[in-house]
């Protein structure tokens, strides 16, 4: 779970690999996606990219802009 830097998103994940974009002022969800299993995830400082690790050691960067316009 973590917060876009200007904290007006919240991000929630799953060990199943879910991962919900809510609106914290509106109290909606705002997007989906579903990826690998995880435990931590960041935005970065201009929300445009999720970063995830994966099992194998990697670091997955998501383009989510589309998602969050």
């Amino acid at each position: 779970m973590g917060f876009t830097p200007d904290g007006k998103l919240l991000l929630t994940g799953s060990g199943l690999g879910e991962i919900r974009v809510w609106d914290v002022a509106a109290a909606k969800q705002r997007a989906y996606m579903q990826g690998p299993a995880f435990e931590h995830m960041a935005f970065s400082p201009e929300r445009k990219l999720l970063a995830v690790p994966s099992q194998d050691s990697k670091i997955l960067l998501w383009d989510v802009s589309k998602l969050l316009e």
